[in-house]
């Protein structure tokens, strides 16, 4: 309601004030406030007593937005459960949704590079090399299945946000790739060599420019066998070519990797 419009105001001599608690325009004279419930009684300090309304201002302001803000919290809970209800009804493994600070967290998380490194330093004649693929593979999938909600709706962030948490803050430099590989390998520095280290560090960087485009495009969380080819295809080649990515970023038409590969092969 527009308080300049109502009789109070126009023809009884009310005054415009601000209201203490949530800082709306209300009116004095003991009006109550349509959106705090606050009754002005002309108290605005801090620490006094309202007799009208039963609280300091203080006290009442710290109950009004306490009680907003779990009021918050129960709509976006409500919306979030309507979202999951929707996609359980259509059966869709779709976009696990959290707010944006918890996304980004989640992302550091998972943007853990140790399992892509070891697998790609390992190689597939070690017998932990599967292990470490599998680990890196999950931790890729589970990434890419994070949305938040932005003005009611799902979406994921931009690519630029994937590429800073998932892959260049842990691993950003040679210098970065050479600390995580001594670490990794439990080697001491003089035995981790820079043709090593370059090696390692160019696949890291084709992994990730292969998975990038999919982890921030797709909406589906089944991409596990899609990173598996992709990590694989790397190790087993040293050029890696530009190529164009197909089927909504399903997966990059990489030689020798057709969709029956990334839909049956694993």
């Amino acid at each position: 309601m527009d308080i300049r419009n109502t009789k109070e105001y126009k023809e009884m001599g009310y005054a415009a004030v601000s209201c203490p608690i949530c800082g709306r325009e209300t009116l004095d004279s003991y009006w109550i406030c349509e959106c705090c419930g606050w009754e002005y009684d002309g108290v605005t300090d801090e620490n006094v007593f309202s007799a009208a309304n039963g609280a300091t201002v203080g006290e009442y302001r710290r109950e009004y937005w306490k009680q907003y803000l779990n009021n918050k919290l129960h709509q976006i809970r409500k919306f979030h459960e309507q979202l999951y209800d929707f996609h359980a009804a259509n059966q869709k493994p779709e976009n696990i949704i959290v707010t944006r600070r918890e996304l980004c967290r989640q992302l550091l998380i998972f943007g853990n590079p140790n399992f892509l490194l070891r697998a790609l330093a390992f190689g597939k004649g070690n017998p932990d090399f599967e292990k470490e693929l599998t680990r890196a593979c999950m931790n890729l999938q589970t990434a890419s299945s994070f949305a938040y909600i932005y003005k009611k709706t799902a979406r994921k962030p931009p690519i630029e946000v994937y590429e800073n948490l998932l892959f260049d803050s842990r691993c950003g430099d040679l210098g970065m790739c050479r600390s995580r590989l001594i670490y990794l390998l439990r080697r001491q520095p003089e035995e981790i060599s820079n043709e090593l280290v370059h090696k390692i560090f160019e696949k890291f960087c084709a992994v990730k420019r292969y998975t990038l485009l999919i982890i921030a495009n797709t909406e589906k969380c089944a991409c596990f066998s899609i990173f598996r080819q992709i990590i694989l295809f790397v190790i087993e080649h040293d050029d890696y070519p530009e190529v164009k990515f197909l089927g909504s970023y399903r997966y990059p038409d990489l030689p020798g990797m057709s969709e029956c590969d990334v839909d049956f092969d694993y």
